[in-house]
């Protein structure tokens, strides 16, 4: 007799699967009053166990959670993701990154865009004067718009900083106003800033 030696091997192709049938959601136009939430499916399309990690959001802004981490072969869990609009504006893409031990695709990106709508807003939110020297006067602006299905007129423009002279200019009458920032020289050494008030027809 010639003996024979037999080895099982266990398929070399099995293994974890991480898939998500719908990686990127658009919420389309949302006020900048909501908080928004998407819940995306994760699956194990593998022939093994799938270890997930915690879910990572790529802004402070976006707050995630999953469900199970651990997925046998075939089964499904979820991750929700809220994400607070409050202080946005314009359009946006947040990510949630997910980590496994999928050997093929060990990362996987979830995508969520959104344009944030807001009925008042100035562009840019904040004005960032730099580095200034005491005798050079510098000059920028800022737009206040008004996207209220109502006409609203900027009557009176106030600065707390004295050091600043600001100035109204009508680009399109209720709709859109541009501020004239400038310093008046001399301006004394160290930090500065003011907040800049606008007054308007708008009773409520």
């Amino acid at each position: 007799l010639i003996p024979v030696l037999i080895t099982l091997a266990r398929d070399a192709r099995a293994a974890s699967r991480m898939a998500c049938d719908a990686p990127d959601f658009d919420f389309g136009v949302v006020r900048d009053t909501q908080t928004v939430t998407h819940v995306f499916t994760i699956r194990n399309t593998g022939d093994e166990p799938l270890e997930l990690q915690p879910p990572r959001a790529s802004c402070g802004c976006t707050a995630v959670q999953a469900g199970s981490l651990s997925l046998k072969p075939g089964e499904a869990t979820t991750l929700q993701a809220t994400i607070d609009l409050k202080g946005r504006s314009g359009p946006q893409h947040k990510t949630v990154t997910l980590q496994s031990n999928d050997p093929q695709t060990p990362r996987l990106t979830l995508g969520l865009t959104l344009d944030i709508w807001q009925e008042f807003r100035f562009l840019p939110p904040q004005l960032m004067l730099g580095q200034l020297r005491g005798d050079v006067s510098v000059q920028t602006s800022a737009m206040f718009e008004n996207n209220s299905d109502r006409l609203i007129s900027v009557t009176n423009i106030l600065c707390s900083n004295t050091n600043l002279e600001v100035r109204l200019q009508t680009e399109t009458a209720g709709r859109r106003y541009r501020i004239a920032v400038g310093t008046r020289p001399p301006l004394m050494d160290g930090p500065m800033s003011a907040e800049i008030l606008l007054q308007t027809s708008d009773a409520s």
